[in-house]
């Protein structure tokens, strides 16, 4: 670190830690950060243990307090700026999240560093995720709960203040991008005239919209406030009730668009990406929300690798289990994919070619969910496709979404099912490829175009 941070760093030490293990991790963290000061969170441990523990460490200060006041934890923290290490987080480097907020990031995760995943079954999480956030974003007069819902509340934005925030990118693999090759999986076929995607592109950010206006505030301000700025961010509403008007009109720049009949996200995007000229669409689901750096960090990967589709790592906020983690995907999605993997790519990370997407006759409009699986799996043969190993994106886990929905969610047998079929057109096609053959590229299920209705922003068509 180039110059010792105004930091101050707050550490939970749950009720039966064992003592050894919590002197160690405070002794790391000192050591990590070059002696900034400590608050000890350590609920439920008698005070002269902790005295006993610590006798010569005078920048330890100890919280004996209700665990849900974090009123009295500011009172002890002296810096600028206030880390959180949680109980399932040992103590890593945290040079990444404090650079991103010298650049101007509101708040940025704490969390380890690794290399990336090649491709498995499922996603590759990390143990756990800290933060380190600017004293002025905290609400500490919001309820913040128990210390191990900290990060969710942070995360989260219940417990920052109505503010305006901005997220830090932070890399979550060692392996630095310039030294990762392009590809080390089957390349795909060129296209006539290529897959153009650069730093260049002209950017459409498509966010699909249903009962999202808890959460559309964060996700518009995380995207309008890009240090890339898009050349056109639309809220597309699927269905005739209660679109956001007034939530969309504080964004003036921002179209609001609405398809009276509900067909699903990916019907949306592609009627208006089929009225439109722009070169790429950036994809951002309504109740999420990005990295101030987000579009610059995917542009700038397609332009070093020529990939049609670029995404990210994300940093998952679960709220139906008060936990935050980082969540890994491969770097290299060609090669994964080609091994059969099934932990490709988050599709709401990512930016694409929207003359790749042509190409491959756009998304499979008649599937209400599973369709960006669906695409992906037919854009492996026509693309380089890329994932950037820093965390670009934040996703929500919340009750009542596509993915946790009892009739779409993750486990519900109709997803069951489409996954099913959409694996086994992979596979012919991974054998026809193999072969010397053309894969079969076109949509799974398509339907009509969804008739698009303006009502606010500037017209994109």
């Amino acid at each position: 670190m180039a110059r010792r941070p105004d930091l101050t760093t707050v550490v939970h030490a749950p009720a039966g830690v064992d003592a050894n293990r919590l002197a160690r991790k405070v002794g790391d963290v000192g050591t990590a950060l070059g002696g900034t000061p400590v608050v000890l969170c350590a609920h439920g441990q008698p005070e002269s243990v902790v005295a006993t523990r610590f006798p010569d460490v005078p920048r330890v200060a100890y919280d004996p307090v209700d665990p849900g006041c974090l009123r009295r934890v500011l009172d002890l923290a002296s810096g600028a700026w206030l880390a959180w290490l949680p109980d399932d987080l040992d103590v890593c480097p945290v040079d990444a999240a404090v650079d991103a907020l010298r650049r101007g990031a509101s708040i940025a995760p704490w969390l380890p560093v690794a290399p990336g995943p090649t491709g498995g079954a499922r996603p590759h999480a990390a143990a756990g995720c800290g933060w380190v956030a600017r004293r002025e974003v905290i609400d500490p007069a919001a309820d913040w709960g128990p210390p191990s819902a900290w990060a969710v509340r942070a995360f989260g934005r219940d417990g920052l203040l109505r503010a305006p925030v901005s997220w830090a990118t932070v890399p979550v693999s060692t392996v630095p991008v310039s030294t990762v090759p392009v590809s080390t999986g089957p390349a795909p076929r060129p296209a006539p005239g290529g897959n153009p995607l650069t730093v260049h592109s002209s950017v459409l950010v498509a966010i699909p919209h249903y009962r999202c206006q808890p959460w559309l505030t964060a996700c518009l301000r995380s995207v309008v406030e890009q240090t890339h700025r898009p050349a056109a961010v639309a809220v597309l509403h699927d269905g005739a009730d209660d679109p956001p008007r007034s939530i969309v009109a504080r964004f003036p720049g921002v179209s609001l668009y609405r398809c009276a009949a509900r067909v699903g996200p990916y019907a949306l995007v592609q009627s208006l990406l089929g009225q439109t000229g722009f070169d790429a669409v950036m994809f951002q689901d309504a109740d999420d929300w990005s990295s101030r750096t987000r579009l610059a960090t995917l542009l700038a990967e397609a332009d070093r690798t020529g990939a049609g589709l670029v995404g990210g790592q994300e940093i998952r906020v679960d709220e139906t289990c008060s936990r935050v983690r980082a969540v890994c995907y491969p770097r290299d999605v060609n090669a994964a994919f080609h091994r059969g993997s099934s932990a490709l790519l988050l599709h709401p990370t990512s930016v694409m070619s929207t003359r790749l997407l042509a190409r491959l006759g756009g998304f499979a409009t008649g599937l209400r969910f599973g369709a960006d699986g669906e695409m992906l799996r037919r854009a492996a043969f026509a693309t380089r496709i890329v994932n950037v190993t820093e965390a670009v994106y934040f996703r929500r886990i919340r009750p009542g979404s596509l993915t946790t929905d009892a009739e779409t969610g993750l486990g519900s047998p109709a997803r069951a099912e489409l996954t099913t079929a959409v694996q086994r057109r992979a596979a012919r096609n991974r054998e026809a490829w193999a072969a010397g053959g053309e894969p079969d590229l076109r949509p799974l299920v398509t339907r009509p175009p969804a008739a698009l209705e303006h009502l606010g922003g500037p017209a994109l068509f």
